[in-house]
């Protein structure tokens, strides 16, 4: 072999070489690209999954929050026209602790006032007098009997036979009384599935013990139903208070006054239990449920920012340990 063919044959040699190096690297750059570009895409992919989380789960918040307070707002149909100058004392209490000066008192005012009074003795204060009573149409509607925050006691006896369904709906419960037998006793349930008709703006007064305390179902409960206002005490109240503070509001509601004024001027505050009278209506209630949404709302985001940006936080916390 010649020296020259030797020389070229080194030269061709390296030249290929040299190409084949330099001809793998845009493969090379060109893979890496498009891998940072596939993470990229998927990192972008996962944010989005979690955004659209996010949203779904603050519009179905939104959806529960707004189906559960609408109700309120929407009360049903009504059988009898109101009487504004008609009022319903219904006396449950009288079973255990009759008060002959409160009925004096109170129907004396109503009806020197020009109202038509109908009185309702424990043996009237039934399961049943209940169901109809948005129906009746009073305009005043006093409730003396035992209650709580989700209960007022009729004076009708217990039995698992009777009422079936709304005792297994929690529509009625059974409730122990200080003679020690049994009632039922109506729950919010009751007055939102059970009862008939609309309140129409009727004013509604119950003298028991804690009907407003806490979370105010009840008086929700009775606005949905139409009513006008609910008032009631915010913990336990003492027999003689009640009555005593019920007759005075009864009797400036007959001379004329707003429902929400009587309240501020009586002032009630119960000397022994400290509970308080309170009114509450469907301004009151929608902004209780305004102030809740917001909550609800305000819990949601930060819970929906913490899952967005929570893997992101971690994965550069531990990248800056690794790194450590």
């Amino acid at each position: 072999m010649s020296e020259k063919s030797c020389d070229r044959s080194d030269f061709d040699s390296v030249l290929a070489q040299f190409l084949k190096e330099h001809s793998s690297r845009p493969v090379r750059h060109e893979t890496i690209a498009r891998s940072c570009l596939f993470s990229a895409r998927k990192r972008s992919r996962h944010t989005a999954r979690r955004l659209l989380v996010a949203l779904v789960m603050l519009g179905a918040l939104a959806g529960i929050v707004a189906t559960s307070s609408l109700p309120y707002l929407i009360p049903g149909a009504a059988l009898r026209p109101i009487d504004r100058r008609s009022a319903a004392v219904i006396d449950e209490l009288s079973l255990t602790d009759p008060d002959p000066a409160f009925l004096v008192n109170a129907t004396s005012s109503l009806t020197a006032a020009g109202y038509h009074v109908d009185y309702y003795p424990p043996s009237r204060a039934t399961v049943s007098l209940f169901q109809v009573l948005p129906r009746l149409g009073y305009g005043l509607v006093i409730i003396r009997s035992h209650a709580s925050s989700d209960a007022i006691v009729t004076s009708q006896p217990y039995s698992q036979s009777q009422y079936v369904w709304p005792q297994l709906t929690g529509s009625l419960s059974d409730e122990k009384i200080s003679n020690g037998d049994d009632y039922f006793a109506i729950t919010s349930d009751f007055v939102n599935n059970q009862m008939q008709g609309s309140f129409q703006e009727a004013t509604i007064i119950v003298m028991g013990c804690q009907s407003v305390q806490g979370t105010p179902d009840f008086a929700a409960a009775f606005i949905h139903k139409g009513a006008g206002a609910f008032v009631g005490w915010d913990n336990m109240v003492s027999l003689q208070y009640t009555d005593e503070s019920t007759a005075h509001l009864v009797k400036l509601i007959a001379l004329g006054r707003p429902v929400e004024n009587a309240v501020q001027t009586v002032g009630a505050q119960d000397p022994v239990y400290h509970s308080r009278l309170v009114l509450i209506d469907s301004s009151s209630l929608a902004f209780d449920q305004l102030k809740g949404t917001l909550d609800l709302l305000r819990q949601l985001v930060l819970a929906a920012v913490l899952f967005m940006l929570g893997p992101l936080v971690l994965g550069l916390i531990l990248k800056r340990l690794w790194g450590l």
